[in-house]
């Protein structure tokens, strides 16, 4: 009925029709000028106004034009059909042009016409905008699919590593870094090495690198970051930025040799950059706290982080933002602090769930229940942090945060006295940690704090010994530290090395004070040594071990 509505009205007319469709349900009288050419179309404008085809709005999108909107969405699709396949395509380049030309905002409208106009080439770039706008707005799904269709259009080259760079980014945010690191790879394969891309690149390759465990690949990035900035005469926001977030996630995998040959080469530029450059500030301040966090200096690493919160807010960046927020809340859990990381933390859920970051909210909500359950609510930090565990058991989740998830249930189920599950996940924490020491260190400890609790002192003592040779190896690492110190020394006494057992508990008290001694804060101080349960514990044994100091 629709379509013979169309065929009754004059050719003239329904010429207009069919110009004005190509634009969908709104279109502009200069636009089907553009696509009428020399055809004079205003009367017919006004003939099919007044025959409520069409209507004109009071407003319009663009200055200076005329705008209208088809009255029914059939009487727009039936028009559109009457289009051959050539008209079509022809009437979607001439429109992709129309807008180009008067300012269209959208990008993925221009794509779209592009595309439709088959001129791929120009419906790439309009692609790679349009997914520029979705990261930048944080549709991190819209992202990954405009990218997508950029190189279903063809893209090469620049734009072909331009479209994996962001895929690799939005990946990552998503919480999907197999994903990710399959398109750093490729990205920056193609990106032209040293340009603002590649580094980004780089950057969000290293993450992905770091979270899938895949330490050949994390290290390839921080030599061939290093490589770079030696290479590099002139440091820029862009090195700084990226090159900190690298040693940041080296320094998580245990790599501090990296980590600190990065910062060591980025110190005599970053401060002078930072302080211009918000975003740059909040990497450069993001990495040094985890560093400061392994070499024992608690306060400054969580001064550091909400500095760096701070800038990431100055910066618009909220995705960096909600990640330093959940350190912050990690710092304020690492001194003892309960309450203040289960408020900082819910507030970083509530962040995540408002940005759509669907698999990264559960490393909220992870660190989340651990808090709950120290503040004194076990049972609920158990609900929490079950919930956070089952949900990271998917496919493509980070490696990194599914051990210390299994880690934080067997410690909360021991807590309980729930043995034998305890022991099943810390079983799956030392299955998953494979070959990556930051994530062995405390995998194994817990295994080893619940042989210990059931019974089997020699087992127990075989991982803690494991898990402190490793520890010693590192220097450090980012959590879990002084656990490992007190299972070894427990586990030494429990297997009958007494003195051994002696002697490693005082180590262990001794390295505790040397971290208390550098917390300013007084009330920091005191809970660090009182209310985290391991270095209570360690306090406490050391002095019916050993005596007072």
């Amino acid at each position: 009925m629709v379509q013979a509505r169309v065929e009754a009205f004059e050719p003239p007319a329904r010429r207009v029709l069919r110009a004005a469709s190509v634009f969908g349900q709104v279109f502009w009288r200069g636009a089907v000028v553009a696509l009428m050419g020399d055809e004079p179309c205003d009367d017919w404008l006004a003939e099919l106004t007044s025959r409520e085809a069409i209507t004109r709005r009071n407003e319009a999108r663009f200055a200076g034009e005329v705008e209208y909107i088809f009255r029914h969405t059939l009487l727009r699709d039936a028009a559109y059909a009457t289009l051959t396949e050539g008209d079509g395509a022809l009437g979607h380049r001439l429109a992709a042009e129309w807008l180009e030309r008067s300012g269209e905002p959208d990008a993925m409208t221009l794509a779209d016409h592009f595309e439709r106009g088959r001129d791929a080439m120009r419906a790439v770039g309009w692609y790679l905008r349009a997914a520029a706008q979705a990261l930048e707005g944080n549709d991190l799904v819209a992202v990954i699919a405009r990218c997508d269709r950029a190189v279903a259009c063809g893209a090469k080259g620049e734009d072909y590593g331009t479209a994996r760079a962001m895929q690799t980014e939005a990946m990552v945010w998503r919480g999907d870094p197999v994903g990710a690191l399959s398109a750093g790879a490729e990205a920056t394969a193609t990106l032209l090495r040293g340009s603002t891309t590649w580094w980004q690149a780089m950057a969000h390759t290293a993450i992905a690198a770091v979270r899938c465990a895949d330490v050949p690949r994390a290290r390839e990035i921080a030599v061939d970051v290093e490589t770079m900035l030696r290479a590099t005469a002139t440091l820029g926001p862009t090195e700084v930025g990226a090159a900190s977030r690298v040693a940041r996630y080296l320094c998580f995998m245990g790599e501090t040799h990296h980590t600190a040959t990065l910062l060591g080469l980025l110190e005599p530029r970053a401060a002078i950059i930072a302080a211009g450059d918000p975003g740059c500030a909040a990497h450069w301040y993001a990495s040094r706290a985890l560093y400061a966090g392994v070499l024992g200096d608690l306060s400054t690493s969580l001064d550091l982080e909400r500095a760096a919160t701070e800038a990431y807010g100055l910066a618009g960046d909220r995705r960096g933002m909600w990640h330093s927020c959940i350190n912050v809340g990690c710092g304020y859990a690492a001194l003892g602090a309960y309450e203040q990381s289960e408020a900082t933390l819910r507030e970083a859920v509530a962040m995540a769930n408002a940005m759509d970051l669907a698999g990264s909210t559960l490393t909220a909500r992870m660190n989340l229940g651990l808090a709950v359950a120290r503040r004194g609510a076990l049972e609920e930090g158990c609900a929490i942090e079950r919930a956070a565990l089952e949900a990271l058991k998917g496919p493509g989740h980070d490696h990194q945060i599914l051990v210390f998830a299994h880690v934080y249930m067997a410690t909360l189920l021991a807590e309980q006295g729930d043995l034998a599950r305890a022991e099943i996940e810390a079983s799956a924490a030392v299955e998953r940690a494979t070959d990556v020491p930051t994530l062995v260190c405390p995998a194994m400890a817990i295994f080893a704090s619940v042989a210990l609790a059931r019974g089997r002192a020699a087992e127990a003592l075989e991982a803690a010994t494991l898990a402190y040779d490793l520890l010693i190896k590192l220097g450090g690492i980012e959590e879990g530290e002084a656990f490992v110190r007190l299972t070894y020394a427990q586990a030494l006494r429990a297997a009958g090395h007494d003195a051994e057992g002696c002697t490693q508990i005082a180590a262990a008290r001794a390295r505790l004070l040397s971290f208390a001694d550098k917390i300013a804060d007084p009330t920091f101080r005191a809970s660090f040594l009182e209310r985290v349960p391991e270095n209570a514990r360690t306090m406490a044994l050391a002095t019916a071990w050993v005596g007072d100091i």
